[in-house]
């Protein structure tokens, strides 16, 4: 994509936006119950005996909302006392008075609804009496009040929830405990409140028991594994729990070996602790007795792939193969297995280790064409010969065979959407190979055909309009990328808005613009894979006109084409001199980063690399770059720098 990092850039520069990143403190889920309701809409209409009252308790409302509570408790009073039977007006009252802390005029409220002999509710309002006396600081009176629902629930499940719900409320987490046990002992029945129990014993740090209540929760219904690893989720967020966790699980699955289950559960936390050798073992231990041939294993496979996992996924993928060649699930693990591998290529690439990537690179290539062999009339044919293609244009740059495999594409499924991206990518080929013309028709067509919309056709608009750039016709770029925003996708209208910059802020200095000129031949140099030469055009751009608007742009461009040249050391002071040259630039934040970057990963320089990531979190606070920033920090402090 064209510029879009000047873009995000000259954004942050010139509006100076910062945002705000909010940290969420992640908490184990307390039932709904606990927490007191709004009145509702529908309440609100029954609450007004005619139309008067029904207005005047909006108003109070809408003062309880805008955080006038005074205004609303003189409201809600009159309304109370002129219908104390309401059970709106009562329970909007109390809320007032919680939220501003008026305990007293709250247990008021509740002793005149309890003196109340039809109010139905006496449970209800002795539980909120009992809060409301803790938060008042009268602890003695309020446990009096919880142990006297406790006492007289009997076999009330209910009640215990109640007393319960009113005790995590105020944090008193110990005690709702005791409420909960008790009441499971009240009852006779050990099957209540598995969920409550895990989940107050995980905030209190006791997860051994938190993980009891679970497994005694999956071995009463296995159903709800899907559940529980939802809310064992949010507990390894906290210290200790795995360690906690994992031996309890274990020992289970020990004991009880033909609970399938507790083997799901097992399997699932080694994956989370990332020790997926003992995972693939479970996991196929899973798939013995499974319904869907493979299914299991090639699950396992992919979501290893996904966390990196390669050699284990890899392993699991032709495991699936090897055990079920004709089963539906064999043509996906052969897929998983090519995608697999072009992921693990892509993440060495981005660590600037490309001779580590190119293996599996290839093997990526390998994979779909086997796949291509084995299941010839798969409905992924055309989308995995047009990959092949792409490696072969993209990363190989064996230009000659991309072009006959993107033609292959279009000549076996010419109505397929694969054929529309072989075009597309057929038009890429022809700007590499400097037929402009050529390419220009490609992407004419292809916008037509798909129509206004369609993102592939922006991304086609935005070639053509790069065409014409490199050819400096300025008012037919204006005239593509002046429409192009409500048209495409996000990246393509960054595109455009990158254009539309260039031609803005770098007019001149004669009428044919001819630094801007320079910079766009430039710009096709680089992507043509001709560093050396963009290097040489930069170099006469900016000894002409070191001081046009142009020239952060250009110096940023030619420190991008010594590096693509391999001058790693030109490169470097490129681009560690920009931010000095220019430093209002937009690009002088990214300059530092790539000056980091190659210290970090191109030369090994460590400690000098942190030092340039840190210069940059200092000089540039509100950079878009600050999180990848502070990952790598993170990364390389790790490593014992």
């Amino acid at each position: 994509m064209i510029a879009r990092s000047r873009i995000r850039r000259t954004v942050s520069s010139r509006c100076r936006v910062r945002c705000l990143l909010t940290v969420t403190l992640i908490c184990l889920a307390l039932p709904v119950q606990a927490q007191r309701p709004r009145i509702s809409p529908q309440t609100v209409e029954e609450a007004g005996a005619d139309s008067v009252h029904t207005a005047r308790f909006r108003i109070a409302r809408a003062y309880m909302s805008a955080a006038q509570t005074a205004r609303a408790i003189t409201i809600l009073e009159g309304l109370h006392a002129e219908r104390p039977e309401s059970v709106a007006y009562h329970d909007a009252l109390l809320e007032a008075y919680e939220a501003v802390k008026r305990y007293d005029d709250a247990l008021a409220l509740i002793d005149r609804r309890l003196s109340q002999a039809h109010s139905g509710d006496e449970a209800q309002l002795t539980a909120e009496k009992a809060r409301l006396r803790y938060l008042n600081g009268d602890e003695q009176g309020a446990l009096e009040a919880w142990d006297y629902l406790l006492d007289t629930a009997g076999n009330a499940v209910h009640l215990y929830r109640l007393v319960y719900e009113s005790m995590t409320r105020v944090r008193l987490l110990d005690r709702a405990v005791m409420a909960l046990e008790r009441g499971r002992d009240a009852t006779g029945r050990a099957e209540l409140f598995h969920t409550e129990l895990a989940d107050l014993h995980s905030t209190l740090g006791a997860h051994d028991k938190a993980m009891e209540e679970f497994l005694a929760l999956l071995r009463s219904n296995a159903r709800q594994i899907n559940f529980v690893r939802s809310r064992l989720g949010l507990s390894l967020q906290q210290k200790g729990a795995m360690q906690a966790f994992l031996p309890i699980v274990r020992a289970q699955v020990a004991q009880h070996p033909d609970l399938r289950s507790y083997r799901e559960l097992y399997a699932w936390l080694l994956m989370e602790d990332g020790d997926f050798v003992q995972a693939l073992v479970e996991h196929r231990i899973l798939s013995r007795d499974e319904q869907r041939e493979g299914q299991i294993l090639l699950d396992f496979a992919s979501k290893a792939a996904e966390m990196a996992a390669y050699d284990i996924a890899a392993a699991a993928f032709d495991e699936v193969l090897a055990t079920h060649p004709d089963a539906p699930v064999a043509a996906v693990a052969q897929l998983g297995l090519a995608g697999m591998h072009r992921r693990h290529a892509e993440a060495l690439a981005a660590q600037a280790v490309p001779d580590s990537a190119m293996p599996y690179y290839e093997a990526s290539v390998a994979a779909y064409r086997t796949f291509l062999e084995r299941f010839p009339g798969h409905e992924e044919h055309p989308e995995v010969l047009r990959r092949i293609g792409e490696l072969q244009q993209d990363v190989f740059f064996r230009h000659d065979e991309a072009e006959r495999t993107l033609l292959d594409v279009l000549r076996r499924y010419p109505n397929s959407t694969a054929a529309y991206q072989a075009r597309f990518d057929l038009g890429r080929l022809a700007v590499d190979g400097n037929r402009l013309e050529a390419a220009r028709a490609i992407f004419e067509r292809l916008e037509a055909e798909l129509g206004p919309g369609d993102a592939l056709a922006g991304r086609a608009r935005i070639e053509r309009a790069l065409i014409h750039f490199y050819q400096g016709s300025w008012a037919d770029v204006t005239a593509l990328v002046g429409t192009t925003r409500q048209n495409t996708a996000t990246d393509e209208a960054n595109d455009a808005i990158a254009l539309r910059v260039l031609l803005l802020e770098n007019p001149g200095p004669d009428s044919v613009n001819a630094a801007l000129q320079q910079f766009a031949v430039a710009r096709l140099l680089l992507r043509q894979r001709k560093p050396s030469e963009a290097v040489d055009t930069l170099d006469q751009l900016l000894g002409h006109w070191s001081q046009h608007p142009i020239a952060d742009d250009a110096r940023f461009l030619r420190a991008e084409a010594l590096h693509a040249a391999q001058r790693s050391d030109e490169a470097l002071a490129a681009f560690g001199e920009l931010p000095l040259v220019h430093p209002e630039s937009p690009l002088a934040d990214r300059s530092l980063f790539r000056y980091a970057a190659i210290l970090d990963r191109d030369m090994g320089r460590i400690s000098e690399a942190v030092a340039a990531y840190s210069r940059l979190l200092t000089q540039f606070p509100g950079s878009l770059l600050i999180p990848e920033v502070r990952t790598r920090i993170r990364s390389l402090r790790g490593e014992g720098v």
